[in-house]
């Protein structure tokens, strides 16, 4: 077999499909450091069956497959396809009639896997036998990594008689010869099974022997047992139907006796009726008897009631009128004081009267000073809020002079660290903020010279962010130019090298 064609999508650095052709002779792959040779090497050892993520130069399978690069989004397979040809005939038996040998493995992001021989799905057992014996193979000395041909050379003798054995084609005849070796041992192990199995039931024969002729006698005595319970179930039947013809001659001579009885007991029951009615006559009279007796009872009770209610009314109406008496000589006591005393009130009345006048006539005097007072504290009053409101207006002005002020010390510190020049020009503004808490006038007259420098002072630093963004632009250009000679400088030593 020989190496004819190379196809690679997906795999590391190759995203689009490429294919390398591997003409007749000796064929070399030449580029800078960095275009992806060792890739083409790494995809060469992949699809021949490297399992080794560490041959493979990276940390899990995962990473064969293209991840994505300069805003191209990566892929979630990787396939890589060997093309063989079969010209000298050292193919497996299975595959000598094929002219060119196709194999294919096939790697998906979810983990999935799978080997193609010719488009056939096969094992790994499949690509690894196709490459015996042909000095092919993932770890066969036709595939030497870079800096690993020390490790040929420096080889101990198992090592190197591998590689013999590969160069002489007897590898794949070695590892069917193992594999028989193997199938054998495996049959080995199963007749030392069977045999394990045959003793064991030649064990359990005896016991079964044993168990068949218990089942035997266990038969038999079923077959007795039953004959007998037929037997018996026979001399039952006799019994029970003489015992049933017996009962029935006692049943009709107890159902003749019964129709006896019924007559006697409905001749009784007739006798009980009569015995119950008179015994509710009598209940009868008895309750009517009681209920006479209780109203006479009831009639003599509301009596006596009435009596002692009659009784306890005369007695406390007697009280009553003794209380009444007493209350009638109290009250004429409290006349004879009451008239004495309004005689005394109506004196005092008069003696209020006169003292009410005087009073009336120095509250009128009151309410009139009082309303000079009222309109003498409403002027002061209103001239207290127009006191208040020019307070308030004077606030008002002091804290917008403060505010300005402040604005004026803000903008003076700000220029001051924004340009040392501008010291003169601040002491200039904090001047006129002095000033202007004496009179708003001034403060206008310095707030517009404020502003008219910081006009001018932006206009200054319009000027100088101009001269920033010239020399950053030419900054820029000289660094693109450096950049440019830098990357013709790498070119230069490529071409050299």
């Amino acid at each position: 077999m020989r190496l004819k064609k190379l196809e690679i999508h997906g795999f590391k650095s190759f995203l689009d499909k490429s294919v390398i052709h591997f003409p007749a002779g000796i064929s070399a792959v030449v580029g800078p450091n960095g275009c992806g040779k060792s890739n083409i090497l790494d995809a060469l050892r992949w699809v021949m069956g490297e399992q080794s993520v560490k041959q493979l130069r990276g940390k899990s399978m995962e990473d064969v497959i293209f991840a994505g690069a300069s805003g191209k989004p990566p892929l979630n397979m990787a396939e890589v396809n060997l093309i063989l040809a079969n010209d000298n005939g050292s193919a497996p038996e299975d595959l000598r009639d094929y002219a060119e040998i196709m194999v294919t493995r096939r790697l998906y992001r979810s983990g999935e896997s799978a080997y193609l021989l010719n488009k056939h799905p096969c094992r790994l057992k499949d690509v690894t036998n196709l490459f015996l014996g042909s000095g092919m193979g993932a770890r066969s000395y036709a595939v030497i990594q870079q800096g690993n041909i020390g490790a040929i050379t420096d080889a101990g003798p198992e090592e190197r008689r591998f590689f013999l054995e590969e160069a002489a084609g007897v590898t794949r005849f070695k590892q069917r010869r193992i594999e028989a070796l193997r199938k054998v041992q495996g049959t080995q192990q199963n007749l030392y099974r069977v045999m394990d199995i045959i003793a064991e039931i030649k064990r359990q024969m005896a016991g079964l022997k044993r168990q068949a002729r218990k089942a035997e006698l266990y038969r038999g005595y079923q077959e007795r047992i039953k004959t007998m319970d037929a037997l018996l179930a026979i001399h039952y039947y006799d019994s029970y139907d003489g015992q049933i013809r017996d009962t029935a001659e006692l049943l009709g001579q107890l159902r003749d006796s019964d129709i006896g009885d019924l007559t006697e007991l409905k001749k009784l029951d007739a006798a009980v009726e009569a015995v119950k009615l008179q015994r509710w006559e009598k209940n009868q009279a008895i309750a009517d008897r009681k209920t006479r007796r209780f109203e006479l009872q009831r009639g003599l009770d509301r009596t006596e009631n009435d009596l002692a209610h009659l009784r306890e009314e005369t007695g406390r109406l007697a009280g009553e009128t003794e209380a009444l008496e007493e209350a009638r000589r109290d009250l004429e006591q409290k006349n004879a004081k009451i008239t004495v005393e309004i005689e005394g009130s109506q004196a005092q009345i008069q003696e209020l009267e006169g003292q009410v006048t005087a009073v009336r006539r120095e509250l009128e005097q009151e309410r009139a000073a009082a309303q000079v007072v009222s309109g003498q504290a409403t002027e002061l009053a209103a001239q207290a809020e127009a006191a208040k409101g020019r307070l308030m207006d004077l606030v008002t002005q002091e804290a917008r002079y403060r505010n300005v002020y402040q604005n004026a010390e803000n903008t003076k510190q700000t220029l001051a660290r924004r340009r040392q020049r501008a010291d003169e020009e601040a002491l200039a503004a904090e001047r006129a903020a002095a000033a202007a808490t004496k009179a708003e006038g001034q403060t206008r007259v310095a707030l517009e010279g404020l502003r008219v420098d910081l006009a001018r002072l932006g206009q200054l630093i319009d000027a100088r962010n101009t001269e920033l963004n010239a020399h950053n632009q030419s900054l820029a250009r000289q660094v693109k130019e450096v950049q440019t000679r830098e990357l013709q400088r790498a070119q230069v030593r490529s071409q050299h090298a």
